[in-house]
C-alpha cells in the first residue's frame, strides 16, 4: 500500500472517530439534559446547582456504557498475537482504545480508587478479583489483562498489554497474581507475569515478558529485582 493511501486512511479514520466519540457523547449527555431541564422548571437555580453532580456522574456513566457496547457489538474481543497496522484487527482496537480514551480523560479520572472503575475495566474484558484497589486510569488492552484478588494498583500506573514492533501490533497477555503491589507511576508492559505476592516500585518500568517471582520486590528503570520480602 502505497504511503499517501495509507496516511490518508488515517486521517479519515481519525475524523470518523472523532464522530462516533462526539454522537456517544450527545447521546451520553442527552437524559441527564433534560434532568437539569426539569430541575430548573422545579427548583430554579438550586435545582440546577444541585443537580449538576448527578447530571455528570449520570453523563461518564452513559458514556461508559455505550462504549462498552460498542465494544461487544463491534465484536472486538482481542486474542494474543502480532497484528499488522494496516488491518481489520488494528482499526477495530485503535476506534476501541479511542472511545477509552474520551472516558479516561473526560470522566474516569474522577473515578479512580472506586468500584465503578473495576467494573469499568472488567466489563471491558479485563479479568479482575476481588479485593482490587485501583487507582489509576491508564489500563489498557482489557483482553489481556488479569489481575488476582486483593490487587494494590498505585496512582497513575499504567498496566497496557500491546507494542507496536516493526510495523506489526503485538498483543500479549499480562498476569498480576494475589496481593501484589504495584507503585505510583509504574509501567507495567505485555508479557509481563507477576507471581503472588511481588512487588513493583513507585516509578519502575518493568519490560517487556518480565516474570516476578513470589514475594519479589523490583524497582528502578528498566526495573530489576531488589531482594524478596520480609527480608
Amino acid at each position: 500500500m502505497p504511503s499517501w493511501l495509507y496516511d490518508c486512511g488515517r486521517a479519515l479514520g481519525s475524523l470518523v472517530l472523532l464522530g462516533i466519540a462526539c454522537a456517544l457523547l450527545g447521546a451520553a449527555a442527552l437524559p441527564p439534559a433534560l434532568g437539569l431541564e426539569l430541575a430548573w422548571g422545579r427548583l430554579g437555580l438550586a435545582g440546577v446547582a444541585l443537580g449538576v453532580p448527578v447530571a455528570f456522574a449520570a453523563w461518564g456513566v452513559g458514556y461508559c456504557l455505550l462504549v462498552i457496547a460498542v465494544k461487544w457489538l463491534s465484536f472486538s474481543r482481542f486474542k494474543p498475537g502480532s497484528y499488522p497496522f494496516a488491518s481489520l484487527t488494528v482499526a477495530r482496537w485503535a476506534a476501541i482504545s479511542y472511545l477509552a480514551l474520551v472516558a479516561n480523560e473526560l470522566f474516569l479520572r474522577w473515578v479512580i480508587g472506586m468500584p465503578f472503575i473495576n467494573w469499568w475495566y472488567q466489563a471491558l474484558g479485563a479479568r479482575i478479583g476481588r479485593g482490587v484497589t485501583i487507582n489509576t486510569f491508564v489500563i489498557s488492552d482489557w483482553d489481556m489483562i488479569t489481575i488476582d484478588d486483593d490487587v494494590f494498583v498505585g496512582g497513575r500506573a499504567t498496566v497496557i498489554g500491546h507494542a507496536g514492533e516493526m510495523n506489526q501490533l503485538r498483543l500479549a497477555p499480562v498476569h498480576i497474581g494475589k496481593k501484589c503491589s504495584i507503585g505510583q507511576e509504574a509501567a507495567i508492559f505485555p508479557g509481563v507475569v507477576m507471581k503472588d505476592g511481588a512487588v513493583v516500585g513507585a516509578n519502575a518500568v518493568v519490560p517487556k515478558f518480565t516474570e516476578l517471582g513470589e514475594g519479589e520486590i523490583w524497582g528502578g528503570v528498566p526495573a530489576r529485582f531488589i531482594k524478596k520480602r520480609g527480608e
